[in-house]
């Protein structure tokens, strides 16, 4: 019918066609809010990691009894390049990519709860930061 559906990162469904005339939508939907706490034995705040270095104090380590022998829980692939720790914090796991993607991920399982992307920003030297409201 001549039409274009596509959904966007802000929220909106969009339809283009021939003699369309709908306004631009003005209310933020603020799809980067968490509506909905992650529940699990991951979501508690001890295994927040705020930083590159773990905590405020660079300590590059935090105690949550972890003991070896370890395994392997989940592999995700990613789409670029990796040069930092990601951070988690209420159960979910931020990283970014050198070629500008950003993404959450639930640290239990891996699944992917969102991703951005900003081509052209190179961010691969820096280390996001995890803050909890």
């Amino acid at each position: 019918d001549g039409r274009i559906y596509f959904g966007c990162e802000d929220g909106y469904l969009y339809v283009l066609g021939p003699g369309g005339k709908a306004p631009l939508p003005t209310k933020d939907l603020e799809v980067w809010k968490i509506r909905s706490p992650l529940t699990g034995k991951l979501a508690d705040s001890k295994y927040d990691w705020f930083t590159n270095f773990s905590n405020l104090s660079s300590t590059n380590s935090n105690s949550q009894g972890v003991k070896p022998p370890f395994k392997v829980k989940w592999i995700r692939r990613y789409e670029g390049t990796f040069k930092h720790i990601p951070v988690c914090g209420a159960g979910r796991m931020y990283t970014h990519t050198a070629e500008g993607q950003v993404f959450a991920v639930e640290q239990e399982t891996g699944r992917l709860l969102w991703r951005r992307y900003w081509p052209g920003a190179h961010i691969s030297f820096t280390s996001p930061i995890y803050y909890d409201e």
